[in-house]
């Protein structure tokens, strides 16, 4: 942030048994110097397990994603199903570390995991469901995708179908994008980014092999991409590239593919043919 001048890094409690106070497990947003890491500011998320950050056009404002997620009260390990208490998006300002809005998720056993944003009042979340390992294989009838196995899950765990969540008109409570048909391809959300020239939001459903396309105004899904169709196999990682009409998709073990911004047309001439070796995300700068 401020031109290289700060890092923000979101980070956990200690992982201990719930306590009964969600309070008490919340993390922090330390603000450190980006070549010591010496913390300068910290603040607290207001939420549990707070993973992804998404700093607002204003440069003052942070929204965080915070999982929500808890190690049951007698447990070590966080466990399959999760146990979820509070999964919630908070916006704190960088001035002082107040918490300016929080949007709270249903608690169960599905953690809020990424988002991003368009400003305070218009932000969208992907929620993350797991399941014990061939949970998922009912969803895979008919689908005809290249491997019966998720690739891109560990060990002993599955993905289940959890719905992109966004504050919309009321800005109180979160509401569920898509239908039951589009839900059972949010299955692994994973990367999420905004393209205000657009006023769309593009997310990836790894586990479909999925591309989403999101009208930032109303929450529509525009389109559903099925990029194992065009030799994108698990989309990753997810980045708009700065100062031109394009924005990049990453498979988890291999390739990279450029999309036309507005269009989502690949770019076949820019796509780069590559091996990965498995990741989440990626991000993307314009030199010279």
């Amino acid at each position: 942030m401020q031109g290289g001048k700060l890092l923000a890094v979101s980070e956990r409690a200690p992982k201990t048994p719930y306590s009964g106070k969600p309070e008490k497990h919340y993390g922090r947003i330390t603000l450190r110097d980006p070549e010591t890491l010496k913390i300068i500011e910290s603040y607290s998320t207001h939420g549990i397990s707070p993973h992804d950050i998404c700093l607002l056009e204003d440069g003052r404002h942070l929204a965080i994603a915070n999982y929500g997620s808890v190690v049951p009260k007698k447990g070590k390990e966080y466990g399959i199903p999760r146990a979820v208490v509070e999964p919630s998006v908070t916006v704190i300002s960088l001035d002082d570390g107040k918490l300016v809005a929080k949007r709270t998720a249903e608690p169960g056993n599905v953690e809020l995991r990424h988002l991003t944003a368009r400003d305070i009042d218009r932000i969208f979340a992907i929620q993350v469901k797991l399941g014990k390992p061939g949970e998922e294989q009912p969803l895979l009838k008919n689908r005809q995708y290249a491997y019966e196995a998720d690739f891109s899950a560990q060990d002993g765990e599955s993905y289940l179908p959890a719905p992109v969540i966004a504050s919309l008109q009321d800005k109180s409570r979160f509401a569920e994008l898509g239908g039951e048909k589009l839900h059972n391809f949010m299955r692994h959300g994973l990367s999420i980014r905004h393209d205000p020239d657009h006023g769309e939001v593009l997310a990836t459903f790894p586990s479909t092999h999925s591309l989403m396309v999101i009208d930032d105004e109303t929450g529509e899904i525009r389109q559903r991409i099925d990029t194992a169709a065009l030799g994108l196999d698990y989309p990753c990682g997810l980045s708009l590239i700065p100062g031109s009409p394009f924005y990049a998709v990453s498979g988890y073990w291999k390739n990279l593919f450029i999309f036309r911004r507005g269009t989502h047309e690949p770019v076949r001439e820019l796509c780069h043919y590559a091996s990965f070796f498995g990741h989440s995300h990626m991000t993307a700068v314009r030199t010279g």
